[in-house]
């Protein structure tokens, strides 16, 4: 059966429209849930810290690993504590923005902390169990008593 050419144009019309379709969908598919369920550890964490208006909190516990990512050339040195059973990383050379840390005095007590030391942090929480002691010279590293 040979068909019109409206016929023609109908099915090839048709036909790219459920490949458009089709092609949508599996797009749609690939972006997730825009409002994944935190994990447990986030969960946890949002009922443990306490921040205020401007995102800035404070913490003592205590260090677990030291020196960490200072050896990738991008000075994204932090160091990790214990913070009520729960991991918090503390950044401490390169600020949210990407620039050098200003806040020296935290600089320079982050790099004498050694495991096991007890530590108080006041900073930016910035993401899920992250803190910045650089964006600011009113944060502050220090031992715990």
């Amino acid at each position: 059966m040979r068909w019109p050419p409206a016929g023609r144009i109908l099915v090839l019309a048709s036909t790219l429209l459920l490949a458009a379709l089709a092609i949508a969908c599996w797009g749609l598919s690939q972006i997730g849930d825009r409002n994944p369920r935190p994990t447990e550890y986030a969960r946890q964490l949002e009922e443990l810290i306490v921040e205020d208006e401007d995102g800035q909190t404070h913490v003592t516990g205590e260090v677990t690993h030291t020196g960490l990512g200072c050896d990738s050339g991008e000075q994204n040195c932090h160091f990790v504590i214990k913070f009520q059973g729960l991991s918090i990383y503390v950044f401490y050379l390169l600020s949210l923005t990407g620039e050098d840390c200003t806040n020296h005095g935290a600089v320079r007590v982050a790099e004498t902390l050694r495991n096991g030391d007890p530590v108080e942090v006041f900073g930016k929480y910035f993401d899920t169990g992250s803190i910045s002691t650089c964006d600011s010279p009113d944060y502050f590293i220090r031992r715990a008593q």
